[in-house]
């Protein structure tokens, strides 16, 4: 088990209601709150408001309003599912499995529950590399599910789905027949789907794309792409020695990809 604890003074718990974190890194994957937000800079027991056991897992919790959503697996019982918990008191309001009919091997140290999920106003949107995607309105119902085939992987998924208009989008990437994917966020309807090149070499992934004025950018293994929000089509690409796994962020017109190989820079490996 894992245990969520909130180390917030009170008063700034509900002052920030208003400032929703609604994806894996907040708006757009950026890291950055909102303007006047003030998080605490001293943790210990005198902050502690509340402490909640949940499954394991390693998704981010996504805030929206009073309600604090996360996904999580129980390996005992090789269960997957969504939570949602009480911001003001930690108590899990409401929890549901994904039916996954298998659960996706991951490397030693990661989990199957790994997708931060994503929220709107009206839903909240999850995905498990073992099932699929799978939306639910705030109140616990579900609104609808879409089953995937499990990505081949050398280390389980990785990827977060983002939401972009009334787009979920999808990084669903392996070792062979990645795409991109985006669906209706209202129906979970197939809106557009870009296969991935197959070039030679690995191309896999673990990051989340984010949007980049009409663009989604992706770090790939081996790239940074960038493809049209509305129609998935490719824009532009640009191939570097990386190995895909670290989440692009933006800055007016710059986008920064923290790009790392596991043999090191060109100039820094020897001959063989």
């Amino acid at each position: 088990m894992r245990s969520l604890v909130l180390l917030v003074a009170a008063a700034t718990l509900f002052a920030q209601d208003a400032a929703n974190w609604p994806q894996f890194r907040g708006p757009n994957s950026s890291g950055i709150a909102a303007a006047g937000a003030a998080p605490p800079v001293e943790f210990g027991k005198q902050h502690l408001l509340w402490k909640q056991a949940v499954p394991e897992g390693h998704s981010s919790p996504a805030v929206w309003g009073e309600r604090i959503f996360l996904t999580a697996f129980d390996a005992a019982s090789q269960k997957l599912e969504l939570l949602c918990l009480s911001r003001k008191t930690g108590a899990i309001l409401w929890r549901h499995g994904a039916p996954a009919e298998q659960i996706e091997k991951t490397h030693v140290v990661s989990n199957p529950a790994t997708a931060t999920p994503a929220i709107d106003g009206d839903r909240v949107y999850a995905y498990f590399g073992s099932f699929g995607l799978m939306a639910f309105t705030h109140a616990g119902e579900s609104a609808w599910a879409l089953p995937l085939a499990m990505p081949r992987t050398s280390h389980g998924s990785g990827a977060s789905p983002i939401l972009v208009g009334d787009l979920v989008i999808l990084n669903h990437d392996g070792i062979v027949g990645g795409y991109l994917l985006a669906v209706n966020r209202k129906n979970g309807k197939e809106v557009w789907k870009q296969v991935y090149p197959a070039p030679g070499g690995r191309r896999e992934s673990y990051s989340t794309p984010i949007l980049w004025h009409d663009q989604l950018v992706l770090h790939r293994a081996g790239v940074v792409d960038a493809y049209d929000a509305a129609t998935g089509k490719p824009r532009w690409s640009l191939l570097t020695p990386t190995s895909g796994l670290s989440t692009p962020v933006a800055s007016g017109d710059t986008v920064f990809a923290q790009t790392w190989y596991l043999l090191g820079e060109d100039d820094q490996r020897g001959t063989l």
